[in-house]
Formats: C-alpha cells, sequence, structure tokens
C-alpha cells in the first residue's frame, strides 16, 4: 500500500467504522428490555383450559356459572344478548361481586376475530374474574348462530 503524503494542515481521514456508539446503544436497550419484561408478563392474562370436575353440591346448587358466547354480531352472557360491551362490563361486573368462585367461560363463533375474543376477555378480567377459561362452542349455540 502507497504511503500518501500529507501536507501541513490536512487531517488525513480514517477509512474506518466506529462501532463503540453502536454497541452501546445495542446495550442499552438489552438492559431496557430486562427491566421492562417482568412488568409485561405481570400484565398479561392468564387463561385457564376448562376441566372436568365434580363440584361440591352446595356450588352446584347455589352458582350457575356465567358463560360467554361470543358471535359476529355481538354475544350472550347465559343466553341473554347484550349490545355494548358497556353492558357487559357491568353485567359481568353484578354478577361476578355476588359470586364465591369468580371463573369466567368463554367461547366464540369460528368466524370472530382474534382480537374481538382478546378484548372480551380483558372486559371479564377488568370486571373481577378470578379464572378465565376457553371452552369449545355448545353446538345449540353454533346451530342458532
Amino acid at each position: 500500500m502507497p504511503k500518501r503524503h500529507i501536507r501541513e494542515g490536512e487531517e488525513e481521514t480514517l477509512a474506518e467504522v466506529n462501532i463503540i456508539p453502536l454497541a452501546d446503544v445495542c446495550l442499552t436497550l438489552v438492559i431496557i428490555i430486562m427491566v421492562i419484561s417482568p412488568m409485561i408478563m405481570q400484565s398479561m392474562l392468564q387463561v385457564q383450559p376448562s376441566q372436568a370436575v365434580e363440584a361440591p353440591s352446595s356450588v352446584a346448587k347455589g352458582e350457575k356459572p356465567l358463560f360467554i358466547d361470543i358471535t359476529r354480531s355481538g354475544f350472550k352472557v347465559n343466553g341473554q344478548p347484550l349490545t355494548t360491551e358497556y353492558e357487559l362490563f357491568r353485567l359481568l361486573q353484578r354478577n361476578l361481586s355476588t359470586m364465591r368462585e369468580r371463573t369466567v367461560l368463554i367461547s366464540s363463533a369460528e368466524d370472530v376475530v382474534y382480537q374481538e375474543v382478546i378484548r372480551i376477555l380483558d372486559i371479564a378480567k377488568q370486571s373481577g374474574a378470578q379464572s378465565l377459561s376457553l371452552v369449545p362452542r355448545r353446538k345449540e349455540a353454533a346451530a342458532n348462530g
């Protein structure tokens, strides 16, 4: 490689790339992600699969479980149609406040978008549900629409 002669007062330009600022930015992002990830995990909804268990006789006779069926046209709580999400929230809040076990069962039609189901899960959690379960849709509900 031939040597370049530099005149007095001129500076030689460097052809190397300085990666120190890039490394600093990457390390800062890793630290931010490490700090934020536990907070994200705490705010996530926990959905439990439904299980067939024998219920105690006092709970089986006294409490009727809350069952939300989501369709493209709206949703029903224990067969009662509701038109707005606010009505759903208030009904769930009212019913869950009197229940010992605050479990909500949720099913949806096949043509319902994923975001709608997540929004209903979030509404149920905000209204006081302690346990959420996704269940297969009942055949009579699927036939009725």
